[in-house]
């Protein structure tokens, strides 16, 4: 591992993701203020159908996501190229297919579904063949690990959707929020062709396709379920409990999707470079690495940003969003639990390079029909939104256990896996009781706005201080400090020391 590259890799994806978010949770807070909590519910339910909009390509684009890095590692120049050019093909053909499809079937049941779902579809429509297109591009620069240009185009499609959606929902209402979704989709992709100007060549190999379909089709499968668990409480509340209430739940939605953005930028970073260790030397200790650290070090991170939505989510939605205050409980159970879902990724990234996915697939299926029992069951019992939300808290909690011990096991003991599960879980409940005890010594109502803000503020600060003793505790096995901390606060400084000299000169 190239330690240089992979601590600035690391750092300016994972900072971009930090940087965008809390714009992202004002344009998102915002939006929702405009369009009301119903709308805000037929957008959920918009992005709930373009969630799965990626496999139309049949997992392939999974399997070139696999494989390319691979071959890049090999050395295989002609087979790079022949599965990329394979690859932009089918990316294009399934995308228009898919979109063709999504169109045909906003006309066919026109007369059953309102307007602004149908006015939704057609514009995700759109989205979708964008969406493709993008795809392939992301995938193309992960396998090269153009980390640090990825991070500037996200920073710039976030800000873009940012003011963009704020600005189009303020003139034009939920039709212009449709308008620039597809504006910022199409901009993305001229920011992503930056770095690749030209077109690969069109053309199927059907010995490429072949084998993309082969290893695909239980990539798909994977993805599907994977999917499935992550859109589960969606799907369950506009199921059990109706549009208007999953408007009131896309807070708890929201905070989800930030958490596990933080999550994709360190996998992002750390899945091409697993894949081409794996295609240099096919052995279980070239994969092992990056596992345990990584989870390690990613469950010391999430637990800052956990707080920092906790606690600023609820007091934006009191000042300005009132009429989402009874989807606040479920917000604070997801805010907690998707702590689980985050970490063990890597783990399943693991096992997809050794071609155990369909095992995988297994575990998940099981945590999700347990996720989906137990949302009817909390659901009959009056538990409502934080029903539902525990659910998904106990299907995302079994998903942790059974793949990071199934792919732990492959070179551990049981008693190094119980060592891992306990490392992993700790920074969860410390943070946990942090969060609550904080809650319960500064609580939330105050008499004015001013002193709210300040109430949050400090108790995030409070938090961070609180943090401290177990991320010291935790350096030893994680390293964050030592390996990634200090040679960042050293490389900037170096910057600091370049620019003086530059100025001094001049």
């Amino acid at each position: 591992m190239k330690h240089n590259r992979l601590v600035i890799d690391a750092f300016a994806y994972t900072f971009a993701g930090y940087l965008v978010q809390p714009l992202a949770i004002i344009s998102s807070l915002w939006t929702k203020r405009l369009i009301g909590p119903y709308l805000v519910g037929v957008l959920a339910t918009l992005t709930l159908v373009t969630s799965y909009s990626g496999f139309s390509n049949l997992g392939m684009l999974s399997a070139a996501e696999r494989d390319l890095p691979v071959l890049k590692g090999a050395g295989n120049s002609e087979g790079f190229n022949r599965m990329r050019d394979t690859i932009f093909t089918l990316t294009v053909i399934s995308g228009v297919v898919f979109a063709v499809l999504m169109f045909a079937g906003a006309l066919i049941y026109r007369s059953a579904i309102d307007l602004a779902l149908f006015e939704g579809l057609v514009a995700c429509a759109l989205v979708v063949v964008l969406q493709q297109w993008a795809f392939y591009y992301i995938t193309l620069l992960r396998t090269h690990q153009e980390f640090v240009f990825l991070s500037k185009v996200q920073v710039l499609s976030a800000a873009l959707a940012s003011f963009g959606n704020v600005l189009a929902a303020l003139l034009f209402g939920f039709r212009g929020l449709l308008i620039s979704t597809v504006l910022v989709a199409a901009v993305q992709i001229a920011l992503l062709r930056q770095h690749h100007n030209q077109l690969p060549a069109l053309g199927l190999d059907r010995r490429e396709v072949k084998h993309l379909f082969s290893v695909g089709v239980p990539l798909l499968a994977f993805g599907l379920v994977m999917t499935g668990m992550r859109t589960i409480d969606n799907m369950m509340v506009l199921r059990l409990l109706g549009t208007e209430a999953l408007g009131l739940y896309s807070i708890a939605l929201m905070a989800n999707g930030i958490l596990f953005a933080l999550t994709n930028s360190l996998s992002g970073v750390l899945y091409p470079r697993m894949q081409a260790a794996y295609g240099r030397s096919k052995t279980l200790e070239s994969l092992s690495e990056y596992v345990i650290r990584p989870t390690l070090i990613m469950g010391l991170i999430l637990p800052v940003l956990m707080a920092l939505i906790f606690f600023g989510v609820p007091f934006a939605v009191q000042a300005f969003l009132p009429r989402f205050i009874p989807g606040l409980p479920a917000f604070r159970v997801i805010v907690a639990v998707t702590y689980f879902f985050a970490m063990f990724q890597m783990s399943s990234a693991f096992l997809i390079a050794l071609n155990k996915q369909f095992r995988v697939m297994l575990l998940l299926g099981v945590a999700l029909l347990v996720t989906t029992l137990l949302s009817m069951v909390f659901t009959q019992l009056s538990w409502g939104l934080v029903g539902i939300a525990s659910a998904v808290g106990v299907g995302y909690a079994l998903c942790f256990v059974s793949v990071n011990t199934y792919a732990v096991r492959h070179w551990a003991g049981w008693r190094q896996v119980a060592r891992f599960l306990w490392d992993a879980a700790l920074p969860f409940l410390y943070s946990v009781v942090l969060l609550m005890m904080l809650e319960v010594l500064l609580p939330d109502e105050q008499p004015n706005l001013v002193l709210a803000a300040s109430v949050t503020a400090l108790k995030f600060v409070l938090f961070c201080l609180g943090y401290i003793p177990l991320l010291l505790i935790l350096e030893r096995r994680t390293g964050l400090l030592a390996d990634f901390g200090y040679p960042l606060l050293r490389s900037l400084h170096g910057r600091m020391v370049a620019i003086r000299l530059r100025d001094g000169q001049a």
